[in-house]
């Protein structure tokens, strides 16, 4: 808080800082006596709680964004205003100050919800499926390993992971974009009696 005036006779007289800033005070400084003494909290962080029954005399009584947000201006006054890390990546650390602190999923892996905080949350390509690139948003992103082709890795990062049947055997696996790629050996069929089929 502060006062601007001189000779106040009463705690009334001190004005509460705006939300977002604090005032410091101590034992052996002079008191706040105007709006500018009051400090902005800090990227990263926010400050709410300004009524008069709650002493806000120091930095520490910012808070952080949570993990899985941040915030790049000073003085937010709103747990609100900090921002979700977007879909596809995540933050796990509290008190970030930029949307470049939020970091891709790997390759192989996708989030589809944006204020992901830790990266546990980037889901596995299924088996049969495969991404190469990182910062991927939704199960879409996945991509099909292609017909007479199979694969058992999870999560995986490269097409390379889609192996061939073997010679006699074929797969149609996947016979739309919605279906999911074969993921086993046993997806490859026989080739019926009399047929010859080589390797794909």
């Amino acid at each position: 808080t502060y006062v601007p005036t001189a000779a106040s006779g009463d705690a009334s007289d001190c004005i509460v800082c705006d939300k977002g800033k604090y005032a410091v005070g101590d034992s052996t400084a002079a008191g706040a006596d105007q709006a500018s003494d009051c400090i902005v909290c800090g990227k990263g962080k926010y400050l709410n709680d300004n009524s008069a029954a709650t002493l806000v005399d120091q930095e520490t009584d910012c808070k952080e964004c949570a993990a899985g947000r941040y915030v790049a201006t000073q003085g937010s006054d709103a747990a609100g205003s900090c921002i979700p890390c977007v879909a596809g990546k995540f933050v796990e650390e509290d008190g970030s100050t930029e949307s470049g602190d939020c970091k891709d999923c790997v390759a192989g892996k996708y989030v589809a919800e944006a204020g992901s905080n830790n990266a546990n949350l980037c889901k596995n390509c299924v088996a049969g499926k495969y991404t190469e690139s990182t910062g991927n948003n939704g199960a879409d992103d996945c991509i099909n390993c292609a017909q007479g082709k199979y694969s058992p890795t999870t999560p995986s990062d490269t097409g390379n992971d889609c192996k061939a049947c073997p010679a006699g055997t074929w797969s149609d696996k996947p016979q739309t974009q919605s279906d999911s790629g074969a993921s086993k050996l046993s997806d490859c069929k026989d080739c019926d009696a009399g047929d010859r089929k080589s390797v794909v």
